[in-house]
Parts: C-alpha cells; sequence; structure tokens
C-alpha cells in the first residue's frame, strides 16, 4: 500500500476510536488550497500533433489535485454521510498521500534524482509514491471513465517519470485506454465505484438505501490497486530499511483486513486514526515498539501490523482467509471494527482477542 488507500490506509488500528470530532481545518492534507481545484487549472500542450490536458503526478500538488477533484465532485453523493462533504469516502486517499509527504516517504529513496524530503515532488525512487500512483492516477482515470466529469474539451495525458529507464516507465500507464489495456480489473473496478456514485448523483432520489454497498465497491477498488501495484515495486521496496519494508509489506497486507470490516474512510476517521502512523521513515536501528522519537500510539500501531503481518505469513495466509469469512455479515464486521480500533489500547492481546472473535462467529456462519 492503502488504499493499501485509502486508503490509505493503517487507519483502523492507528489509535483507538477519539469521541471527540477533528477541526477539519486543522487537518486538510499540506498543499490542498494550493493545488489545483479543476481541470481548467492544469495546463494544455501539443503532442503529436494533439491538443493534451497534461497532467503530472510526480508533482505533489498535481497529484494532490486529481485527489481533490475527485473529492469535490463526488460531494453531491456524500452529501447526506456528513457536514461539508467531510462524509465523502474518498477523504482516505489525500490525507493519506499528505501523511507519506510530511513523513519523507514520497523522497528518492536512491538518493539518484535530487527529489529529497524538502521537494514538492514524488520520486520513482519511492516505494510509497510508486504504491500511491495506483490510488490516485488509476482511481481518477477511472473517475473519467465513469463520467464523473463534464466532457473534457481535450483528451487527458499522464506524464510519465524522468530519468528512469524504460522498463520503470512501463509501470506508469499515461491515459485510460492505456491503463485500461494494462491494467484492466483495475480501471474496471475504479470505474464501477464511480458509476454508482454518479448514478445516484443524478438520479431523483438523494437517498443510497444501501451505503455499505458504496463502502464495499471502494474497498474492492482499493485493495486491487494494492494487489495490482505490489509485485510491480520488488526492487524499489528493497531500498527500504527492513524495518520500514516491514512497516510496509505488513501496511499492505493489513488493508485488506481493514476492507473486509468496510471501515469507512472518511475525514474525521481518516484524520483520528492517522495520529498513531509513525512520522518518519523507520530506521534500520529502529526497535518496534520501543522507538524513543514515536509515541507509545505509534509504537503499537508498528506492532499491531507486525503481528498481522507475521501471523498470516506464519500460517501461509489461513489468518486472511478466516477474517475474511469472519467478516461476511454485518454484525460481523461490526465487531472486526470493533476490535481493529481499539487493538492500539494493548496489542499485547491481539491473539487472544482475535482468536474469540474468529471462533465465535466462525461456530455462526453466515
Amino acid at each position: 500500500m492503502t488504499s493499501l488507500s485509502c486508503f490509505a490506509v493503517l487507519l483502523c488500528v492507528a489509535i483507538s476510536h477519539l469521541s471527540t470530532p477533528v477541526s477539519s481545518q486543522d487537518h486538510y492534507p499540506p498543499g490542498w488550497w494550493d493545488a489545483p481545484s479543476s481541470l481548467d487549472d492544469f495546463p494544455v500542450e501539443q503532442m503529436d500533433n494533439k491538443t493534451m490536458i497534461i497532467v503530472n503526478p510526480w508533482d505533489y500538488l498535481q497529484r494532490m489535485g486529481i485527489f481533490k477533484l475527485m473529492v469535490q465532485t463526488t460531494q453531491g453523493y456524500f452529501k447526506s454521510w456528513g457536514y461539508n462533504n467531510t462524509g465523502n469516502l474518498l477523504w482516505g486517499l489525500p490525507l493519506q498521500f499528505g501523511w507519506q509527504m510530511t513523513s519523507g516517504r514520497l523522497r528518492d529513496m536512491a538518493e539518484t534524482q535530487g527529489c529529497n524530503a524538502k521537494s514538492h515532488c514524488v520520486s520513482p525512487n519511492s516505494w510509497w509514491g510508486d504504491m500511491n500512483y495506483y490510488l490516485s492516477v488509476l482511481p481518477f482515470l477511472g473517475a473519467l471513465n465513469a463520467g464523473i466529469f463534464s466532457p473534457l474539451e481535450y483528451p487527458m495525458y499522464i506524464t510519465p517519470p524522468v530519468n528512469v529507464s524504460d522498463k520503470v516507465k512501463q509501470k506508469f500507464c499515461t491515459s485510460i485506454p492505456e491503463c485500461s489495456m494494462n491494467h484492466p480489473e483495475v480501471i474496471r473496478d475504479w470505474t464501477e465505484f464511480f458509476e454508482r456514485v454518479d448514478s445516484f448523483h443524478h438520479s431523483s432520489s438523494r437517498f443510497d438505501p444501501d451505503k455499505d454497498v458504496t463502502v464495499a465497491l471502494l474497498w474492492k477498488a482499493h485493495t486491487t490497486s494494492i494487489l495490482r501495484a505490489q509485485p510491480l515495486f520488488t526492487q524499489e521496496v528493497n531500498l527500504l530499511s527492513l524495518p520500514e519494508r516491514k512497516f510496509g509489506v505488513g501496511w499492505a497486507l493489513l488493508v485488506e483486513f481493514i476492507a473486509a470490516t468496510h471501515f469507512q474512510t472518511n475525514f474525521n476517521n481518516t484524520a483520528e486514526q492517522q495520529i498513531a502512523l509513525p512520522p518518519r521513515i523507520l530506521k534500520s536501528d529502529d526497535r518496534v515498539p520501543f522507538i524513543p522519537d514515536f509515541t507509545q500510539a505509534q509504537n503499537r500501531a508498528l506492532l499491531a501490523i507486525n503481528f498481522f503481518h507475521s501471523t498470516d505469513v506464519d500460517t501461509e495466509g489461513l489468518l486472511l482467509k478466516f477474517w475474511r469469512r469472519a467478516m461476511c455479515s454485518p454484525k460481523g464486521r461490526a465487531i472486526g471494527r470493533d476490535l481493529l480500533e481499539n487493538l492500539i489500547d494493548n496489542p499485547w492481546i491481539i491473539p487472544k482477542k482475535l482468536f474469540k472473535l474468529l471462533w465465535g462467529l466462525l461456530i455462526y456462519p453466515c
């Protein structure tokens, strides 16, 4: 990853649920107000004798801009989900991307391109930035494909990374036709999510009788993006320190556990849970859960992530399989969300709680 989102998206294990809503003004992702607010804010250029709208996702503000467009354009559907569009499920994506920037995870880990932690750029040598490409550009193209935006005056072109090999460039598709050909399942799932949102937006009824379907479609697209992206960036993940690599791979897996609970990645939920995300890249000498410049919540979140990853590996995927089965009903998903949201209080009792949850739900299958 989460969106491995986002949904981005260690959202459920980050901290225990807070009862007081966060102030949205304090928690907008960095650069939100400076990012493009409409398609007209992107440059129009001639390419191969064609006029194209150019989006450069390797510029932090432009990538944040495509998140902003998706959040703004879908607010009609999510109006009843929360005040001032705070209930929009897409908030998990830009908030997660903003955390990646502030924590230095978008910088050039190979130190060959000059994209450092203080630059407003996203390096193709950043595993986090590369994974996020599949949770930003591809959802955006899925939204375009679903007709969320007004008909474009010109075709959209996504700028590939520069100063990289052709082999690396091939990992990043640049248009709807190319992405649909290279990653059909990702474009399909995001298109399906945005088509549902758009159908209600243009309907005479503003009420969605089954919001859970929308949440499920979002998580399906989110996990499809992560599962498609992860095998492409093994070289990039190996640039990370061992503790950071374990965290990143554990994050990608944990998204699947979170997705099964249908956790709502709205503004308040996401901003609250991100408090316990690690504020910097983990170093080789960091020892979880005893990192002195991290809070207790941040150390505990890392411990919980490591537990889920190591247990799933040790059981050869059975933990996730059983978890998904237990989450097959609304009751099961509610219990699962509560368990994940409160694990941070005492991650040492995860095995006991997890066993009790799975056993109780499996003997009463859906």
